[in-house]
């Protein structure tokens, strides 16, 4: 008989955590292997467990679905909590890693972090263009200058009907100058367009996290736990009374 893991023993991977309406949602992600695997814990409860090889599985709940993202380097990238309602929140990565400090560059500078966004889309932009042309050059530089004569094949010659098509005379219609220059120029406005409106959604559901936190926090008259102070959650009394002590000195 094969002995199933203890959920709520000391987790053997980082944890992405969010707490709401008094549950704490919790997500341990392994990259590492052929295939990306993921639990879902709340209130400490194991409640699903997938692997998936496309970077990216959706973990269900009863109330709550966790949709968890893959980087190419096998890190996990993102966590997001789609609750009863429509309602999306993204987890809060553990501290220590990468994602743990654009978290806490997304609350404390959110317009910084919308545009960050504006500027990794232009970059992209700007190296796939000079990128591409660089490539294109180059293979043509690479290709041997022959001339071939194509062979002279002679094609049937098949007299189809001709079905007359009505004539419709639909009105000219000119757009202005500067219009004209708005529309042929999307290309290069359109991604960062995309861009900040993805950077501004992504900081409003920061926001609604945090007014979420501060709710759970007023309700049950205590601080909430947070994964980023220096010491952590199940710490005892004494070493952070310790901790406060080395910092007033």
């Amino acid at each position: 008989m094969t002995e199933q893991p203890d959920a709520t023993a000391a987790p053997s991977q980082p944890r992405w955590w969010l707490e709401v309406d008094g549950h704490r949602i919790e997500v341990e992600a392994d990259g590492s292997g052929w295939k990306s695997r993921a639990r879902l814990l709340v209130d400490g409860e194991q409640v699903d467990e997938r692997s998936s090889g496309a970077g990216e599985v959706t973990l269900r709940g009863e109330a709550v679905n966790v949709k968890v993202s893959w980087g190419w380097r096998g890190e996990v990238r993102r966590c997001v909590a789609h609750l009863d309602g429509g309602e999306t929140l993204p987890l809060r990565p553990p501290p220590g890693t990468r994602a743990a400090q654009l978290d806490a560059l997304a609350d404390e500078r959110p317009v910084l972090y919308a545009a960050r966004h504006v500027a990794i889309a232009g970059g992209k932009l700007l190296l796939g263009l000079v990128g591409f042309g660089l490539i294109v050059r180059l293979l043509i530089s690479l290709l041997p200058d022959v001339s071939i004569d194509p062979p002279d094949i002679p094609l049937p010659s098949i007299d189809l009907p001709r079905i007359p098509l009505p004539s419709v005379d639909l009105p000219d219609i000119t757009l202005p100058a500067w219009l004209q220059a708005i529309l042929e120029a999307s290309r290069w406005w359109m991604p960062l367009l995309i861009a900040i409106a993805i950077g501004w959604q992504e900081v409003r559901r920061r926001r609604r996290r945090v007014e979420r936190e501060r709710a759970a926090r007023g309700e049950h008259g205590e601080r909430a736990p947070d994964e980023r102070d220096g010491a952590p959650a199940d710490s005892a009394p004494g070493e952070r009374d310790g901790a406060a002590a080395d910092g007033e000195r």
